[in-house]
């Protein structure tokens, strides 16, 4: 098993994230100022929550703890390229929450929401880039109205597109008996 902090994975959180996100918030601090370029780096951090949420969703609650979730997502990682059964969706990078976000923005017409919109955007294309770079675009919906339809597509053709989550969870049970 490799160590998630030295997988592909770990450096697309740490290099594209982390580091591309901060160096495009101090960019962005020249134009905006430094409170919303200090919301567009977290941002581009803490979109990935909804990770966590789907690690606690599939886990049951029984998993909290920070390597287990890590692994969970490895092992999701290092298994899907050539697993056109999976499909998942994450509810901070979908076209709705984006728009909502981008409403909330021009309604309200915050610096700070407009930091945190920038850098959910910079967020979505690094993980764009990344999906594409392994070959995993297609198993994120991008949606829910994609996600529920391509969902149902592949239980009609009897397809369980959650087995690789439970096998994930199965496998991290077994890592941390």
């Amino acid at each position: 098993m490799t160590f998630w902090f030295k997988s592909s994975l770990g450096n697309h959180v740490l290099r594209d994230h982390a580091g591309m996100g901060g160096i495009c918030a101090l960019v962005f601090a020249y134009f905006m100022g430094p409170l919303p370029a200090i919301a567009f780096w977290l941002t581009t951090l803490l979109v990935d929550v909804d990770h966590y949420l789907q690690f606690l969703v599939y886990g049951r609650l029984r998993h909290w703890s920070l390597p287990k979730f890590l692994n969970f997502h490895l092992y999701l990682f290092e298994n899907v390229r050539g697993n056109d059964k999976l499909l998942t969706v994450h509810v901070f990078h979908t076209v709705e929450f984006f728009t909502f976000a981008t409403a909330a923005c021009v309604l309200l017409d915050a610096p700070l929401l407009w930091g945190c919109l920038a850098g959910l955007l910079t967020h979505l294309v690094t993980d764009f880039w990344h999906l594409k770079r392994y070959g995993i675009y297609g198993r994120r919906a991008n949606s829910y109205i994609e996600y529920f339809r391509r969902f149902n597509s592949l239980k009609n053709a009897g397809i369980d597109a959650d087995a690789p989550f439970r096998d994930s969870i199965k496998n991290l049970e077994s890592l941390y008996p």
